[in-house]
């Protein structure tokens, strides 16, 4: 019997997005997979058009399945709750603001049946403007390896991978394995609970996660709805759902924690500052908050004291001269992106 892959999208307040993410999967549904994909939408109580929407697309496919919370639960609750209601063997989550490549379903259904053993796929993705325009270059380490590659135990795997666990749409794995974990419903607020039920997964079934090279995912940017809550709640996101939920399944002095938090320091947290210096963004207000809880999670990390404080401590002006800097002699050599990573 062939695997089944339920499509999961929780989703809020998306219809204008929405629409574009269900066409990019019913186009690609004809008759040898048509039966093999499901679609699963949790709607966190929109107050759009969502379910109209939704309902509209079942002329095209029978394999809808939609659920509304009577209010809105919180971003955990909606990704648990979508998985909750899918069928199929293996979940893929997609964002509902985001669009699958095309052939993206025949690629996962093949690496799917190919790869019995993975419980999870890391899938690679493009990088698109909030128009799904202007395709972007990628930031993360593993976006430069052009093949598959499997990785058969937790720290090869998070050193690798580490923050493309917090990306929903770049996920795929066994529903059976997800289910057994998601009971605990641990972490719930923090935006992060997946994390905490796939790097369980990690850790108690050997790692068996394969990265998928090919970009099946068009990423669209400039639409973090976490920013609404402030630039300094999703930066807090990032640095205590990240280290929290990896000390508590590898524990707080494990070596994934460490590789981890190196990942979420250097990346996420370094671009997040120099985009607001390099904006005029950062004020005294903001540089304090981040100063103070950078220090808590990360002073006992180099990257801390020779890369996070020396660009807190960078004033616009300086920042300018920077930039004029890198634009005349730098940048024909080496993009910012590749700055990072060597640094």
């Amino acid at each position: 019997m062939q695997n089944k892959l339920s499509i999961c999208i929780p989703t809020y307040n998306r219809e204008k997005y929405l629409k574009e993410a269900f066409n990019s999967i019913v186009n690609q549904l004809d008759d040898t997979i048509k039966d093999r994909v499901e679609i699963c939408v949790s709607d966190n109580a929109s107050s759009d058009n969502t379910r109209k929407l939704v309902e509209s697309y079942k002329e095209f496919t029978p394999h809808i399945t939609y659920f509304r919370w009577d209010k809105n639960m919180g971003a955990d609750l909606n990704y648990l709750k979508v998985v909750e209601i899918a069928h199929g063997k293996y979940c893929w989550f997609l964002g509902s603001d985001d669009i699958l490549e095309p052939n993206a379903l025949k690629i996962i259904l093949k690496e799917i049946d190919q790869n019995p053993q993975i419980n999870i796929f890391c899938i690679n993705n493009n990088r698109y403007d909030i128009n799904l325009q202007n395709k972007k270059i990628p930031r993360h380490a593993m976006y430069k390896y052009k093949t598959n590659m499997i990785f058969n135990n937790t720290y090869d795997c998070i050193k690798n991978m580490g923050t493309m666990f917090g990306y929903l749409s770049a996920l795929a794995f066994k529903k059976h394995l997800w289910d057994k974990y998601a009971v605990e419903k641990k972490f719930i607020g923090s935006a992060y609970s997946h994390i905490y039920i796939l790097f369980s997964i990690l850790k108690n079934y050997s790692g068996r996660t394969e990265w998928v090279s090919d970009a099946l995912i068009g990423c669209r940017g400039g639409n973090d709805s976490f920013l609404l809550e402030g630039i300094i709640k999703r930066i807090s996101y990032d640095i205590i759902g990240y280290n929290d939920i990896t000390a508590d399944v590898f524990g707080k002095n494990s070596k994934e924690l460490k590789v981890l938090n190196s990942h979420v320091i250097n990346r996420h947290i370094f671009m997040n500052i120099l985009h607001s210096v390099n904006n005029n963004q950062a004020d005294f207000d903001y540089r304090w908050k981040v100063l103070n809880l950078t220090y808590k999670y990360y002073r006992s990390y180099s990257s801390f004291w020779f890369r996070i404080i020396p660009l807190l401590i960078t004033s616009y002006p300086m920042m300018l001269s920077i930039r004029f800097f890198y634009r005349m002699f730098i940048k024909k050599f080496i993009s910012v992106e590749e700055i990072v990573e060597r640094f």
